[in-house]
């Protein structure tokens, strides 16, 4: 069961917290708002994954 904990806490309660991203001036649709931006992190974020360890196979997608 997932607690609400307080955003500056998320490192203390999320194991593999990558960090958290803000985009300035969009509301409840960023990613229709400012896509570039939300591409940009999700890029970002993606490549931040070791496949190999994900999966087990040693394969690089």
């Amino acid at each position: 069961m997932l607690v609400n904990r307080p955003p500056d806490k998320q490192d203390e309660w999320l194991t593999d917290h990558r960090g958290s991203v803000i985009i300035e001036n969009a509301g409840p649709w960023v990613q229709q708002e400012e896509p570039e931006q939300v591409t940009a992190a999700l890029l970002d974020f993606l490549e931040s994954i070791d496949y190999r360890a994900a999966n087990g196979s040693g394969r690089e997608r």
